[in-house]
């Protein structure tokens, strides 16, 4: 009887443990999870430059005539200041992938459209 009153004592703790556990593991999860991931598509109106290989933000507007203001935490090799700049003058499209950090949207990727 003694042996199997130890079995539900190692059970149980086994158990406790496992979903303590779990639930730091959800914690953890859940304070790592970075903000929601978006994209817009629209037209370059203005370009935050203070280099030619550095570009600090641009403003684009939608398809629907919002603006959005997005800055850049790195730089894009193949979106460079004067590319933005050859999109802007053409009107060229542009998709912009971006998510909200500290209340700025922060560019993840941007690329040609379509």
């Amino acid at each position: 009887m003694k042996l199997n009153h130890m079995y539900k004592i190692t059970t149980v703790t086994i158990f406790m443990f496992i979903s303590f556990v779990i639930s730091l593991n959800c914690l953890a999860d859940a304070v790592d999870i970075p903000g929601e991931t978006d994209f817009i598509v629209g037209r370059i109106i203005d370009i935050e430059a203070p280099t030619i290989i550095n570009t600090k933000a641009i403003t684009v507007i939608d398809q629907d005539e919002k603006i959005w203001t997005f800055e850049l935490e790195s730089q894009f090799a193949h979106f460079n200041p004067s590319h933005m700049k050859y999109h802007m003058i053409n009107g060229d499209l542009v998709k912009v992938v971006f998510q909200y950090q500290s209340e700025s949207a922060i560019i993840l990727q941007i690329t040609d459209y379509p």
